[in-house]
């Protein structure tokens, strides 16, 4: 998993780890998969999804996604890629 130090919505700064990146087509922003290292359980991370926008070389931000429908066509595309891995297995 690949570590990164964003700066929330709050102006704070958070280390985290990405699971994945995803893009659609209709929206021009890059969408970003990631734990803080939350366990659900012994099995199990808390996962997040936001907006992520890289401000310079080394800070990226975060930026919840308001849109109902963006939000959905972003879980879509990230089941659809989970569904592919799970049936390569």
């Amino acid at each position: 998993m690949n570590k990164l130090t964003v700066i929330n919505e709050n102006g704070e700064q958070e280390d985290i780890e990405v699971l994945d990146f995803y893009q659609l087509e209709d929206y021009d922003h890059e969408y970003v998969l990631y734990t803080k290292g939350e366990e659900v359980d012994k099995d199990n991370m808390f996962t997040y999804l936001a907006i992520i926008t890289q401000e310079s070389e080394n800070e990226f931000k975060f930026k919840k996604i308001t849109d109902p429908e963006e939000e959905r066509k972003v879980e879509e595309l990230m089941n659809r890629e989970i569904e592919e891995l799970m049936s390569h297995k």
